[in-house]
């Protein structure tokens, strides 16, 4: 082999190995990676490591990690902004993300809606990532109408997404409708009390493991007045809410029109 011959081999093996070393393969560490994104209503109780409680006390923790990115603008009537987004957290070695479908603002129009839910959908989709939509409870000002709207919104898109959807706010219109004295949301009407978290955690619980929270030994909880407080719920309000979670998970797999368990 001539002089140039033996230097053009080597600069395409060097350039080879450099073209490597910039792109390292993730490392499987054993870990289910859950990211949770979206406004601070997750962050009362906090609802993901509430969830998390539920599923350590049914003996099946021990590779599940929680992560989160909370913003007012990290939900999916909200258009993403993928600078603001990136600068939050590396989202690399996340298996899954949990995404809010709404906040407190209702000033979005169906069209506006849907193209901002896409543009989430999207990016996280590009880059490998399973979506799965958090369809939260509505404040306790909100009219019948913005209920019924914002309703058709969210399944319109988790069905043409095919999405898996965590139905917590299905969950809370059932329980409040059984029980109207008991209070799921705060004093504020937006944020939940430790009952509310404890419904919705037991909602994600039945959705993350398939498996029925009712029976969980998990009685305690925290809410948004009092967050410094872990609050000890009597045993007729911890079976009906997980009564009701249960319930509530199971309609939508009877009517089998939307996807609510997660498939691991």
């Amino acid at each position: 082999m001539t002089r140039w011959g033996i230097v053009l081999l080597f600069m395409i093996l060097l350039s080879g190995c450099t073209q490597l070393s910039f792109t390292p393969t993730p490392i499987d560490d054993g870990f289910d990676h859950l990211l949770w994104v979206g406004d601070d209503q997750i962050l009362t109780g906090p609802l993901d490591l509430q969830t998390l409680l539920l599923i350590e006390l049914s003996g099946d923790s021990q590779t599940t990690r929680m992560h989160r990115a909370i913003s007012p603008r990290f939900t999916l009537s909200t258009f993403i902004n993928e600078k603001e987004f990136n600068q939050s957290i590396n989202l690399e070695s996340k298996d899954l993300v949990f995404i809010q479908a709404f906040s407190i603002q209702r000033n979005f129009s169906n069209v506006d809606y849907m193209q901002n839910a896409e543009s989430w959908i999207n990016f996280l989709h590009a880059r490998g990532k399973e979506v799965v939509v958090f369809y939260p409870w509505f404040s306790a000002v909100d009219s019948q109408e913005d209920i019924e709207r914002i309703d058709r919104l969210i399944h319109e898109i988790i069905w043409q997404e095919k999405l898996t959807m965590i139905p917590v706010g299905p969950a809370w219109m059932a329980a409040q409708e059984q029980r109207p004295g008991l209070r799921l949301h705060a004093s504020d009407g937006i944020h939940p009390s430790a009952a509310g978290v404890y419904l919705s955690a037991c909602v994600f619980y039945a959705s993350i493991t398939g498996e029925s929270p009712m029976d969980n030994p998990v009685y305690t909880s925290k809410g948004f007045d009092h967050p410094e407080v872990i609050i000890k719920l009597d045993g007729d309000t911890v079976q009906f809410l997980q009564r009701i979670a249960w319930e509530t998970v199971n309609e939508y797999l009877q009517k089998d029109e939307f996807q609510v368990i997660i498939k691991r």
